[in-house]
């Protein structure tokens, strides 16, 4: 089985490359080239190392990478939800 992708790589690829995630759930998300899965839990993230024809691996981060990984989730999650107010970005209300 590969190695665990870092955490602190984990992180970079959140912060500097949003656009290399896909969203697979509703509070989850997941980079292809790092084979990671990242989830926002009600206190925490939830990061695994995903390897196709094996479970999935839980990578273990400091207290402090997982919150910062945390609100990037939660903004990008939030960015990528579509607009159900009815409203275009011409119409006005």
């Amino acid at each position: 089985m590969p190695d665990q992708p870092h955490p602190v790589r984990i992180l970079a690829a959140l912060e500097l490359r949003p656009h290399t995630w896909t969203r697979v759930g509703p509070r989850s998300i997941e980079h292809a080239d790092l084979r990671v899965r990242l989830t926002c839990g009600i206190t925490m993230v939830h990061i695994e190392h995903i390897v196709p024809d094996h479970a999935a691996v839980p990578i273990k981060a400091v207290p402090a990478t997982r919150n910062r990984m945390a609100e990037l989730m939660e903004d990008w999650l939030r960015k990528d939800q579509p607009d159900d107010s009815g409203l275009g970005s011409g119409d006005s209300p």
